[in-house]
């Protein structure tokens, strides 16, 4: 079993109902032995809290997983946007590192 552990999010925040799950990541994906990989995401997130573009910026899982996290936040992804001192919307750059456990 996968289980995708906290994500951490400042400035944009996503919402709950759209956080990319355990059913986004294909199984071939994670037949690697490793018991915990990670993928460090830099998502450019628009003033309207959806994900313009997606770029993976460090991992150590395998390629076919990592290449999956992109597709996932860039499809399913929604943030509440960051604002202004005037509370307009506005772009912003978030970080994500998601983790992927394998349990027994």
């Amino acid at each position: 079993m996968i289980a995708l552990a906290s994500l951490v999010f400042a400035l944009a925040t996503m919402t709950t109902q759209s956080a990319p799950g355990v059913s986004d990541v294909p199984a071939t994906a994670v037949a690697e032995k490793k018991q915990e990989v990670a993928v460090t995401v830099r998502l450019e997130v628009d003033e309207k809290g959806s994900v313009a573009k997606c770029e993976v910026v460090d991992t150590d899982a395998p390629k076919e997983l990592a290449d999956t996290v992109c597709p996932i936040f860039s499809t399913k992804a929604k943030f509440t946007p960051a604002v202004d001192n005037n509370g307009s919307p506005q772009a912003a750059t978030v970080t994500q590192t998601v983790k992927f456990v394998v349990k027994d």
